[in-house]
């Protein structure tokens, strides 16, 4: 699976490098208490991040992957905004703490979901070669992609709402 579907989650992972990128630099210029954490239960982070990761997914359907992207562009700047944000006003140790326990789970999940919102791309590209028995191939790899970033999701948002809180003070 991953060797069939490894260019459409390589294009969302750059997108995503892209954004946290970005987001760094925007970071830079800001006033100490602009960002306010709010805390979350476990329950309401992954009810969220399943959210969003539907959204990504039908927008990537109607989009031919373009829309999911984009929201993985996004994702990627405000990870980078809250990186060059906290760090600048309270470290490295609340990056430590407060995003890395769960940001590995957290960017897989949302993006398998990015790959399966390219699937209507991928499946185009498919009926243009006139090879229908590779759609059965992708149904499958859809349902364990999705599997896999529901479980992704799931990890991470018990993580985030256990052991990655942190106070900004």
């Amino acid at each position: 699976m991953w060797a069939r579907q490894k260019y459409l989650a390589l294009i969302s992972l750059v997108f995503f490098i892209v954004g946290v990128f970005y987001g760094v630099c925007d970071g830079e210029n800001n006033v100490p208490g602009f960002l306010q954490p709010s805390e979350a239960s476990a329950k309401d982070i992954i009810i969220n991040n399943l959210r969003i990761g539907g959204v990504i997914i039908v927008a990537g359907w109607v989009s031919a992957g373009l829309l999911s992207n984009i929201i993985i562009l996004g994702n990627g700047y405000l990870i980078g905004y809250v990186i060059s944000y906290v760090t600048s006003f309270y470290g490295m140790n609340s990056i430590y703490r407060g995003l890395l326990p769960h940001f590995f789970f957290e960017l897989l999940g949302l993006l398998f979901c990015a790959t399966v919102g390219s699937f209507s791309a991928r499946i185009l590209w498919i009926w243009f070669k006139n090879k229908p028995q590779e759609i059965s191939l992708m149904v499958k790899d859809g349902l364990t992609l999705l599997f896999c970033a529901l479980l992704m999701i799931v990890i991470a948002g018990f993580v985030e709402g256990s052991i990655s809180r942190v106070t900004l003070q």
